[in-house]
């Protein structure tokens, strides 16, 4: 499949905000859309958080990185927040020893 990186660069009108003014109580309560990054080499997409980094995984299908940002960073859960953390938690530490 081959992804057009320039058409890859728009949002939905509905995409969830990061959970990291939540994680992080921010205040006052900031919210972050995501945006997207695209490894032309691999034709993979992933959307990251431009104020925590916190990332999807990479996937090679535009529909695939939004459902996996809307399921991750759904508000009112505070099951899927304490998972969030744990994630964010994990990422910060591969982004130290890489």
């Amino acid at each position: 499949m081959c992804i057009n990186a320039d058409a890859a660069k728009k949002l939905p009108e509905n995409m969830a905000t990061c959970l990291c003014n939540v994680a992080f109580n921010l205040e006052p309560e900031m919210k972050w859309l995501p945006v997207w990054r695209y490894n032309k080499a691999r034709q993979e997409l992933l959307l990251s958080c431009p104020n925590c980094n916190f990332r999807t995984g990479a996937f090679n299908n535009k529909p695939a990185v939004q459902a996996f940002w809307n399921a991750c960073n759904r508000h009112g859960d505070a099951y899927l927040l304490e998972l969030w953390r744990r994630d964010y938690e994990r990422q910060r530490e591969q982004t130290k020893t890489a």
